[in-house]
Formats: C-alpha cells, structure tokens, sequence
C-alpha cells in the first residue's frame, strides 16, 4: 500500500513537472520571458 502511493506520487510530480517544463519553453518562445508561478 505505502510503496503504491509513492509510486502514484512520483508518476503525477513526473507529468506536472513535464507540464511545466513544456509551458515555459512555449512562453519563453512567445515573449522572451518564462512565467513562473508564485514570483
């Protein structure tokens, strides 16, 4: 149970940072200057 939430944990942090990492080479593509949110 407790290695099956890891694995959950580490598969959605993988997707959501590969989200992320697409978003802002398209908006440093777009206006020279990658939003990063919280800043």
């Amino acid at each position: 149970m407790f290695k099956k939430i890891i694995f959950l944990i580490l598969i959605t942090f993988s997707l959501f940072s590969c989200t992320t990492l697409s978003e802002m080479n398209e908006k440093a593509k777009g206006d020279g200057v990658p939003y990063i949110p919280g800043i």
